[in-house]
């Protein structure tokens, strides 16, 4: 973890700490980075609504045996993953 000192104005600080329930200055500010990052990229995947373009319609992929990805994730088998049972 990153140790940083910030000067906060006290009005903010103390607004975020109720508005997040936060039981330290540390954790209220952590919160409302996180949050704030999670607000940026939500409205970064909303500027490409209209942007992409399907080929194939949901009910295709929904039933069919395309998908949206070239490759299909198969779990490995017990054997692989090193479980042995005595």
């Amino acid at each position: 973890m990153a140790r940083a000192t910030v000067t906060l104005p006290q009005d903010l600080l103390t607004e975020l700490l109720s508005l997040v329930d936060a039981k330290s200055k540390t954790e209220a500010v952590i919160t409302a980075i996180k949050d704030e990052i999670r607000l940026r990229r939500a409205a970064r995947i909303k500027a490409m609504a209209g942007q992409m373009e399907f080929t194939a319609e949901a009910e295709e992929l929904r039933h069919g045996d395309q998908c949206l990805f070239p490759f299909r994730y198969q779990a490995p088998s017990l054997a692989q993953s090193g479980f042995r049972h005595n």
